[in-house]
């Protein structure tokens, strides 16, 4: 796909893998249609081991399936820039072995389990959104990472996680979690901070 691109809602047929999107290459924007006076409905998986080479935009949006189906693949895919803003997941949300150069999270609420293991990002904000379900980022790798105002209301992991950037010590680089709670055990084990870890301002009910 050469141009913009707005997942419409359309009748999916029967296929292997049961996704709209098999493979594609994105080459411009993505996003969901706005509706002003009402949330955006996803029904159906929609991609499949795609690549995004600018932003994917999910804004408004009650997320009914899973939105990423993709393969156990060795290579991982990439997606310039995921915006995630004013969204509410009913369903797995699975994300995992993608390059990610910009990722945001913005007013969410994930009702079921978030997975987002094995990527590499180089930035990534999430705001004001609250985790019920299990939240694992195994094996990932974030160079500048910010959670603020957020809600983790069961386990979290960052397992094997490296955050920061061994070249730099600027402030951008350190890992800070700002205002946020974490209502169940968190999982630091075996993860580096390379430029350092700000958790200040962090509600920890047990011991990470």
């Amino acid at each position: 796909f050469f141009d913009y691109w707005t997942l419409y809602e359309s009748g999916l047929l029967n296929n292997v893998n049961s996704v709209t999107y098999q493979n594609c290459t994105f080459y411009h924007d993505v996003s969901l249609p706005y509706f002003e006076d009402g949330f955006t409905i996803v029904n159906e998986p929609l991609f499949r081991d795609c690549e995004f080479h600018e932003e994917l935009l999910f804004e408004h949006a009650e997320i009914e399936s899973e939105v990423f189906k993709n393969s156990d693949q060795g290579d991982r895919l990439k997606c310039s820039k995921l915006s995630i803003k004013d969204c509410r997941f009913n369903a797995k949300f699975i994300a995992n072995k993608l390059i990610v150069q910009n990722a945001r999270i913005v007013n969410c609420l994930f009702n079921t389990k978030f997975e987002f293991k094995e990527n590499i990002v180089s930035d990534i904000k999430i705001t004001n959104s609250n985790f019920e379900g299990l939240f694992d980022a195994y094996e990932s790798s974030f160079e500048m990472f910010s959670a603020r105002k957020c809600i983790f209301s069961d386990f979290v992991g960052f397992e094997n996680c490296n955050f920061g950037c061994s070249k730099s010590l600027e402030y951008k680089y350190v890992s800070t979690f700002t205002y946020v709670t974490f209502l169940s055990f968190t999982n630091f084990r075996g993860t580096n901070f390379e430029s350092g870890l700000d958790i200040l301002n962090t509600n920890l009910k047990e011991s990470p």
